[in-house]
């Protein structure tokens, strides 16, 4: 495990007070100050009400929303903390049919198809860019 803290106080603030620890973290550790006392933090959700991205260490309705320039969200399955993209597991690789997003960890290739971000996300053939279709008719180069 790496660790790195992330300590928020009482004041309201999205952004932690202070922050301890590597940038290739794979542990987040939350606590929160209430003026006394340190209190531990399960659930970034629970902390704020919503869910909460410790990278871009602001709040977002729903994983497919967040943004897509995040460092810590696959793009391919919108997942979305510090184990995240998906980094390549097992040789495995598999184009999809419905989205043509290529996939090099089968976790993330299932995990897209069981939260149906395939059917909301696509990748553009070709400039490869992926792009929500929700709000567009085809990717970025046409």
């Amino acid at each position: 495990f790496i660790f790195k803290v992330f300590i928020f106080d009482c004041l309201g603030h999205y952004k932690p007070c202070f922050k301890y620890g590597p940038k290739n973290y794979n542990s987040p550790l939350l606590l929160y100050f209430d003026g006394s006392h340190f209190n531990g933090v399960t659930c970034t959700g629970g902390l704020f009400g919503q869910p909460y991205c410790l990278e871009c260490e602001t709040v977002y309705s729903h994983p497919k929303t967040h943004s897509t320039t995040c460092r810590a969200k696959c793009l391919n399955c919108s997942r979305i903390g510090p184990l995240f993209p998906c980094p390549p597991r097992n040789n495995f690789f598999k184009k999809c049919n419905g989205c043509s997003k290529r996939f090099n960890n089968e976790n993330c290739f299932n995990h897209h198809l069981i939260s149906n971000f395939c059917r909301t996300s696509k990748k553009c053939e070709l400039c490869g860019v992926i792009w929500d279709y929700r709000n567009r008719k085809a990717g970025a180069c046409l």
